[in-house]
């Protein structure tokens, strides 16, 4: 508290509340330097995030399913006249993440990475490349 003063007395009021504040995030910082935050490391672990990210992108498009397991997660479109159907898959074997799309017709292309982020992130462009797809597909059936 003699700090405080001392700072107070230097700067008035007003920069002993700016001070305060600083010092709660310290105080703050320093409570969880000791804790491990709750990160991804895995496909498992992240299913949460990869099942808002289909909600929120295939939430208007019909006749799209996802198939979650502990090392991989699908998104196809279910398609009973084309039994190649679109797809986007990614896998895990030993920490290398292999993002696969396949557009049901021709196009198929495959990424690969060690970072489970840069995974997810090219999982989300491919997920939005489908989205893209199946709606033109759609208007023109």
């Amino acid at each position: 508290m003699k700090t405080l003063r001392r700072i107070a007395i230097r700067s008035g009021e007003r920069g002993l509340a700016e001070e305060r504040l600083s010092m709660l995030a310290s105080e703050s910082l320093a409570r969880w330097a000791d804790t491990t935050p709750m990160i991804s490391t895995n496909i498992k672990s992240s299913h949460f995030k990869i099942e808002n990210l289909f909600k929120s992108i295939f939430s208007d498009i019909p006749n799209t399913s996802i198939v979650l397991n502990d090392t991989s997660v699908i998104i196809q479109h279910d398609d009973a006249t084309n039994q190649d159907a679109a797809s986007i898959e990614i896998t895990e074997t030993a920490n290398i993440y292999k993002i696969t799309y396949w557009d049901g017709y021709s196009l198929a292309e495959e990424e690969d990475s060690d970072n489970l982020v840069k995974s997810l992130k090219i999982f989300k462009r491919f997920s939005k490349k489908l989205a893209k797809n199946l709606i033109r597909f759609n208007k023109n059936s």
